[in-house]
């Protein structure tokens, strides 16, 4: 089969991930995270500091950033992986051989990541961030 967009991703500590979660669909945002920092000297002239190879391109990690929709108990298990070491298959991604577009990384959520969608509690959006956890090498 070929690479498409899914309605859910896969988000798991074990790999390859098992827990399924519906996908709230906005763009698909392909831009690798490129570690740079950049400052500017008292004269005005820029600085940049970059992580590169041996033949001075910089690296580039895919790092991902998600909304999903989840019931109490799946938001309750998301926030309690936060921080830690996760597998993730976003969801652009083929239905035979899913492991190929797995990341492994941190899952991160920033405030106002959770957010409660109906009054009594039972459903909620968590937006949440997986940050790249490729070796530089």
């Amino acid at each position: 089969m070929a690479y498409g967009i899914q309605d859910i991703c896969y988000l798991d500590t074990v790999n390859p991930p098992v827990a399924t979660y519906h996908v709230l669909h906005d763009s698909w945002d392909h831009t690798p995270t490129v570690p740079l920092v950049s400052e500017r000297s008292v004269t005005g002239r820029l600085h940049v500091h970059r992580v590169v190879d041996g033949s001075g391109d910089p690296y580039q990690f895919e790092e991902d950033k998600a909304t999903v929709r989840v019931s109490l108990t799946e938001m309750l298990t998301l926030r309690g992986l936060i921080g830690k070491q996760v597998y993730f298959i976003p969801n652009y991604h083929d239905d035979v051989n899913i492991t190929d577009n797995m990341v492994t990384g941190y899952l991160s959520i920033d405030r106002g990541g959770i957010v409660n969608i109906d009054p009594s509690g039972v459903y909620w959006n968590v937006t949440f961030q997986i940050l790249d956890d490729s070796t530089v090498t």
